[in-house]
């Protein structure tokens, strides 16, 4: 004859039981769960810029040739050349800047005079929280010495980790 008792589990089965099915479940999990910190990889950097005259004869050429790391999940850093060339006969001293930031935030840069170039450059910036990071160079090649910029590039550095 079955009783009750012998259908029903005990508190303390029934907590076993649970206890089995979560460790199964973990050792299922876990490997998931734990599959390694987010990608990340340094990135190989280069943006220029290059204006010219109404000959065709190179002004400006500004380059920055170089690499993008991260640094954790709101850092970077950026090792590489900023090398330039400048129109002659301007009437005041050129400068020439890498602009650099977050993806989703403000500009930075680094200017020099531009017969100070090339310039080696190693620093750490900040980002908003794993975004990607933003590269521009330029040169004061407008009227008034205002600066005028290439092309911007955009480099993902490492992958969101709930991706």
């Amino acid at each position: 004859m079955i009783t009750e008792q012998a259908v029903r589990p005990t508190c303390r089965s029934l907590v076993r039981r649970l206890a089995v099915a979560a460790a199964a479940f973990g050792t299922l999990a876990l490997p998931l769960a734990t599959a390694g910190p987010a990608q990340a990889a340094t990135k190989d950097v280069h943006v220029f810029y290059y204006d010219s005259d109404d000959l065709g004869n190179a002004q400006y050429h500004v380059e920055f040739r170089g690499t993008v790391s991260p640094d954790g999940g709101s850092g970077y850093i950026v090792r590489g050349e900023l090398d330039a060339s400048c129109a002659s006969g301007a009437a005041t001293r050129q400068s020439v800047s890498l602009g650099y930031g977050s993806n989703h935030g403000a500009w930075e840069y680094k200017s020099f005079w531009c017969d100070d170039t090339p310039q080696q450059l190693n620093f750490r910036a900040n980002r908003k929280s794993w975004d990607y990071v933003d590269f521009k160079v330029g040169a004061t090649s407008r009227v008034f010495n205002l600066y005028a910029y290439g092309d911007k590039a955009t480099y993902v550095i490492d992958d969101y980790p709930g991706k």
